[in-house]
This record gives structure tokens, sequence and C-alpha cells, in this order.
């Protein structure tokens, strides 16, 4: 079949038009998005600290985004279910993760067959929250500061008990990683989960433990004292506990957090257009208050940065396992 000039001309201008439409998607995404409820699943049950995290922001960023917000808990498999589900949404920004430390940095450390990469099966945002730890003890413990603590290890070496939340939990690293610095032995006791270990430390049927600020109203009524904390600087709920980088255990600074993510392969300008009401909502005064009452601090930044922290902490927390030999059934 053949074509005169009028024909040949018009079908140039239709694929030039066509071109110019499929640059312009990225720039018409951003700008139309979102345009329905974005959900977000929370892989761990409600009540929790990272529900109480990403609560937090989603009521906020749902102002901030003009749009609805919908947390889907997803709990079960020590955050498995929940971040698979997610990863198997559709990369259109209408599904946000909210991952973790624990998801994010334990999973991958201790079960080499979880599934996903940390960083790559992701389309990262930001870090929402900062969670430092606090060392606890029940009141009949014998020490009541860290250097009491140290020195009462000292003398019963492989004795004094700590709970986790089983092997390769954030709990049992981080103590592994204080009892290192720190030259002692401790007994680990492992549960399956955080509820039964705080209950056995809170009846002093274990020693210590290492968990988030959840414990805070334990602390202040005195059912548990507060030893330490990893934070970075001393925390404003307890400004007369002391940091480990003051008491001089340079290293011990690595905090937990929790994140907001999409999975990979999501469009920059969706990414670009979350990520930038993210961190507007981490400014304001409100969320940071509201999180400091959870024990947390805000996090923010850029992609780059929060792909930066992630692998940081996996190539820390790999390290530590390898050289205790920790050995995982999954």
């Amino acid at each position: 079949m053949t074509m005169n000039h009028g024909q040949t001309h018009a079908r140039v201008m239709a694929y030039i038009l066509a071109a110019c439409a499929g640059a312009w998607l990225p720039a018409a995404m951003a700008d139309e998005y979102p345009s329905k409820p974005v959900r977000m699943i929370v892989p761990w049950p409600a009540g929790g600290s990272s529900d109480s995290a990403g609560r937090i922001v989603a009521e906020r960023l749902a102002a901030e985004m003009k749009t609805s917000i919908i947390v889907d808990n997803r709990g079960g498999a020590g955050g498995r279910i929940g971040v698979r589900a997610g990863l198997q949404a559709a990369p259109d920004g209408y599904t946000m993760i909210l991952i973790n430390s624990s998801t994010n940095v334990a999973l991958p450390v201790t079960d080499p067959a979880v599934g996903f990469d940390p960083v790559t099966s992701f389309s990262l945002l930001a870090p929402i929250a900062l969670v430092p730890a606090v060392l606890v003890a029940p009141p009949s413990f014998p020490a009541s500061n860290l250097r009491e603590f140290i020195e009462h290890a000292k003398k019963n070496p492989g004795k004094v008990s700590y709970a986790s939340y089983g092997p390769g939990s954030t709990p049992h690293l981080t103590t592994e990683l204080f009892a290192g610095l720190a030259g002692i032995s401790l007994l680990h006791v492992p549960y399956k989960g955080g509820a039964q270990a705080k209950l056995d430390v809170l009846a002093g049927r274990v020693e210590a433990l290492f968990t988030d600020f959840g414990v805070l109203e334990d602390i202040r009524s005195g059912r548990l004292k507060a030893l330490v904390t990893n934070a970075p600087a001393r925390v404003p709920m307890l400004p007369d506990l002391p940091t480990a980088l003051e008491l001089g255990f340079n290293g011990f600074d690595r905090v937990g957090w929790h994140g907001l993510a999409f999975p990979a392969g999501t469009p920059d300008a969706v990414l670009k257009r979350a990520g930038a009401a993210i961190n507007s909502v981490l400014a304001q005064k409100e969320v940071v208050d509201r999180l400091a009452g959870v024990g947390m601090t805000p996090g923010g930044g850029t992609p780059a940065q929060f792909a930066g922290r992630i692998n940081a902490d996996v190539a820390s927390f790999r390290d530590l396992a390898k050289r205790l030999d920790l050995k995982f059934n999954n």
C-alpha cells in the first residue's frame, strides 16, 4: 500500500506526539499521585513499636499527601509475612511497606533463605523513626548502674542471664555486641517473642534485657531499673540515664529504626513525591513530640542515605554473628 505526502506527514506527527506523551508520563504521574488511598503494610501486630511509629506518621502523611493511608497489620514469621506481601504488590506507589532493623537487618543476617534483599528488593524512601535500646534489670538485681553491672558480670562469668526475642534477634545481637565491648560473658536466655521475655525480666526470672523504650512506664514506676542506653545522646524522657558513648563504649551507638519503602521498580516521580512528603511530616513538631512519647526520634533523609544505613547495619551484625559463630534454625 502506498501513502501520499499528507498521510506520511500525519503518521510521522502521530509518532512524535506519542513519544512526547511518553516523555510527559512521569511528570504527569507525579502531579496526579496519589489519586487513590495508599496502603501501609506493617509486618507486625497492632500495638507494638513498629505499629506505633507507622500510625503516628501515617496520620500526618495522609494530610500531607491529601489522601487516605490505610494501615494493614500483617504480623507473623518475624516480619516475613508482611514484607513478602508488600513486595508482591504492584510497584505503583499505592502499597508502602514499613520495614525495620529486624526485617531488613536481623533477618538477612540470620536467615539466608529469607527470600528478599534488604536493599535491592525495595524502592527505599526513608527511615521514619530511630529506636534506641535501653538495658533494663529487675529491682532485685544487685547492680544499679552500668559500672556495677559489668563488675557483677565479671565476678560471675557466664552466669548473669539476659533475655532476647530469639537467636539472632536484635536484643540478642545488641547484647552480645555490648558484652564484647565490655569484656564480659553473659548467659543467653532466648524467647519466642518480646512479651514473654519482658514478663520474665519483670518477674526477676531473667536478670537483664536490651529492649526499646516501650518499657518506659515500667522504668518510671520502679518495676524495672534502667542502666544505660545506646542512643547517640541522652533521651528526653529519661534525662538522667547515661549513654554508652559517654561511658566510653565507642561503637555502641547503632540504634534500631523503622522506615518506609515501596516494592522495587516504583517510578522515580512517585518516590520523590512520597519522600518529600515523609521528610516534611517528620519535621512537624506534633510528630516529633508523639514519637518522643514512645521513645523514638524522627528519622528522615534520602533513599541513598537509607540504603547506606541498611548496608552498614547488615555488615556490622553479620560480622558480629560470624565472630560469635552463631547458628540459626529458621
